[in-house]
């Protein structure tokens, strides 16, 4: 779960970097739709997968008790963390979202001059 835990964290690095890289693209001819919807994909996959390790997490500190010392406090953060980083990809969405619409207005806006 460790390895995941760093993996996921990496990678939700990457993709959030990815999707704000977005956001200095020209509105025009030049840039293509598909890099929109290829990071919005991959945020997607990772929205899942930030889920399917807070199950895991909770699961985990369903069966430890607050006596088992600091596994408990450890599995808590780590819990807080793993929420974080899916509150940092389900943003990172909006922001693709918000860029794909300012890419579509803007092509919009060249077809008409």
């Amino acid at each position: 779960m460790i390895r995941r835990f760093i993996s996921l964290e990496r990678v939700v690095g990457e993709a959030t970097t990815a999707g704000l890289r977005l956001t200095s693209l020209p509105l025009d001819d030049t840039t293509e739709v598909q890099q929109y919807n290829a990071v919005l994909d991959q945020l997607g996959g990772l929205e899942d997968e930030c889920q399917n390790l807070e199950v895991e997490v909770l699961s985990l500190c369903s069966m430890v008790s607050s006596q088992d010392g600091r596994l408990s406090g450890v599995l808590h953060n780590l819990l807080d963390i793993v929420r974080g980083h899916a509150e940092n990809v389900a943003n990172a969405q909006k922001l693709v979202r918000c860029c794909k619409e300012n890419y579509r207005v803007g092509i919009g806006t060249l077809t008409l001059v």
